[in-house]
């Protein structure tokens, strides 16, 4: 099955002009919790379900350790996480 995604009309912030620009946007079919994730490995692999929720649950933890030490974490082709920073713009540096 494809990625299924609209075309959308958006004006960004940094461009001066406020010209309108065409963007793909993603729609999601659907949400898989990590229950059913495990499951799904669980069948894949042939490994018990908690065998596999005790792996991706200790990944993570590791992972957010060292993302929270300001390290990348590569996870093969399945991409790199990297710590970031989402805050709000302010007219003073306070």
């Amino acid at each position: 099955m494809a990625l299924e995604y609209v075309v959308t009309k958006r004006v960004f912030g940094f461009d001066k002009d406020k010209n309108e620009k065409y963007v793909a946007k993603s729609v999601r079919s659907g949400k898989v919790n990590f229950a059913k994730m495990c499951r799904k490995v669980s069948q894949l692999c042939g490994v018990h379900r908690k065998v596999v929720d005790l792996v991706v649950s200790g990944l993570v933890d590791k992972m957010a350790e060292d993302i929270d030490d300001g390290k990348s974490v590569q996870l093969g082709e399945f991409g790199i996480f990297s710590p970031t920073i989402r805050a709000k713009s302010a007219d003073e540096e306070k």
